[in-house]
């Protein structure tokens, strides 16, 4: 497999794309600022929690069918909790509504805290500044790199050819628009999206 890279237009002064080269410098420094965070761990015990809610629904809906057909509208247990009070009145035992208050607000707990929930791009509860800023967060270094190598190469080469006001409004359009498709794919969503791909 052959990756061809263009280094930019055939020119007799080379310039330095400064809009590109200040959006690496913005997703380095997101990542720096949101690295310490361990995803891996938030995202280990979040699928802990989903298990739970999950089973204690199941359960609890072997008494109240009415609870299936409304768990079943939502895309995860987590997200049903979050969105729906009817729950609380159709789950019989008092231990599994407790059960499902803890989960809940442990859920809650950590998304207060989590660096993609808070400026990620969440398709079931959209907002402006999760827009734009999903765009600079990146899972992992290797998605960093990544994003970054392509975001050098092409990047650097459309602001040079279009110039850099063009290229600014395009990458952060883009971005919006790749946002707004996934929140069209995955309607009601409380994962949040991140990263620069789109």
């Amino acid at each position: 497999m052959l990756l061809l890279i263009p280094l930019g237009p055939e020119t007799d002064t080379p310039r330095l794309p400064r809009v590109t080269a200040a959006l690496l410098l913005l997703n380095a420094a997101a990542f720096a600022l949101t690295a310490p965070f361990d995803a891996p761990a938030a995202a280990r015990e979040e699928a802990e929690l989903e298990q739970v809610a999950d089973w204690t629904l199941r359960t609890a809906a072997r008494d109240a069918p009415a609870l299936a057909e409304a768990r079943a509208r939502h895309p995860s247990a987590l997200a049903y909790l979050a969105r729906e009070d009817g729950w609380r009145g159709q789950v019989a035992a008092a231990d599994s509504r407790e059960r499902l208050e803890s989960v809940l607000a442990d859920h809650r707990a950590l998304t207060a805290r989590h660096p993609f929930y808070r400026f990620g791009f969440i398709p079931g509860a959209i907002s402006l500044v999760g827009l734009v800023t999903h765009q600079f967060l990146h899972f992992d270094f290797l998605h960093l790199i990544f994003n970054a190598i392509f975001l050098w190469a092409v990047g650097g080469l459309l602001e040079l050819t279009w110039g850099a006001p063009v290229f600014a409004s395009f990458y952060l359009v883009g971005g919006v628009a790749a946002a707004l498709a996934h929140a069209l794919s995955a309607p009601g969503s409380l994962e949040p999206a991140i990263g620069a791909a789109g």
